[in-house]
């Protein structure tokens, strides 16, 4: 499946498809970037006879690093939302052209998506579905969204729903109020239920629950109930990731200096089995090394 990425930034994670440099926009005050040339599909890395199946969009706005995250995300302190937003539709429009089949999935990650304006994410959804091909019955469209617990209010949830959004991806990555601290992830663990119900009520019912195990400190019995506490909630999706310590993190730091004791590895691996167990019996199929999805939905 060939997928493309439309983020109007430079990073060392994704690639830069703007027509301007970062430092255009990082630096811009808001609504400049109004004067910058618009692309058109001359200008596109892609092969003329490339076939997209997919797009990603990256929204890199944080309200916290979380220290055991490596992907491109920064915290606005400058209001460049609204300009971010302009640049990213005019990508779109830049490729729409050459969206020439319906696609089979879009994903909004970050960051955090749900983290932006409202008026701005509804802004975005809405130039979504208007310079995507029209799907059909026989091409089924899997329209994700990334979301911090936190910030999914009855508000974003109809935001989403009206923007044809279908599924939406949450990060709990524990239950335990203790770990999440270590990981410096910050959301309360009762936003999460919270924010299903939400999105629930909204109309959108196939929710992912990301969750993270090997956290230092966290005991085979905390991983179990962190396991439970997310089935309780009845997700379509659940994926389980092993923490990992990438270079030049906080948490990365904090290991080399002492301050943090990484997993055993005998635990790990106990944690990543009792997963496979305890998801299967709960009839999920492990379809991906991280990853488990209901029957019908995998």
């Amino acid at each position: 499946m060939a997928y493309y990425v439309v983020m109007p930034l430079q990073s060392q994670n994704f690639v830069q498809l703007s027509h301007s440099r970062d430092s255009d926009f990082v630096d811009s005050p808001p609504g400049s970037c109004d004067a910058s040339p618009q692309r058109t599909v001359k200008d596109l890395p892609l092969s003329p006879n490339a076939i997209i199946h997919g797009l990603y969009f990256h929204v890199p706005f944080c309200f916290h690093k979380c220290h055991y995250c490596d992907f491109y995300s920064i915290v606005d302190s400058q209001n460049r939302q609204p300009a971010f937003i302009n640049r990213i539709i005019r990508e779109l429009e830049a490729i729409s052209p050459r969206l020439r089949s319906p696609l089979q999935s879009i994903f909004i990650g970050g960051g955090t998506p749900t983290l932006l304006e409202p008026p701005l994410l509804h802004e975005l959804l809405i130039a979504i579905q208007s310079l995507i091909p029209a799907q059909t019955s026989a091409c089924p469209l899997e329209f994700t969204v990334e979301a911090n617990p936190e910030t999914v209010t009855t508000e974003i949830a109809e935001i989403l729903k009206s923007g044809g959004v279908n599924r939406v991806s949450i990060g709990c990555q524990s239950f335990n109020p203790a770990h999440l601290k270590t990981l410096e992830r910050w959301h309360d663990p009762a936003s999460v239920p919270r924010a299903v119900s939400h999105l629930r009520k909204a109309g959108i019912h196939n929710i992912n629950l990301d969750l993270i195990f090997a956290i230092p400190g966290q005991l085979l019995d905390d991983w179990l109930a962190d396991l439970d506490a997310a089935l309780s909630l009845q997700p379509d999706h659940i994926s389980c990731y092993g923490l990992t310590y990438e270079p030049n993190t906080p948490l990365t730091m904090k290991m080399k200096s002492g301050t943090i004791i990484p997993a055993e590895n005998d635990l790990e691996a106990a944690m990543y089995e009792a997963a496979i167990d305890r998801l299967a019996a709960a009839g999920f199929h492990h379809y991906e090394i991280s990853n488990w999805a209901r029957a019908q939905q995998s």
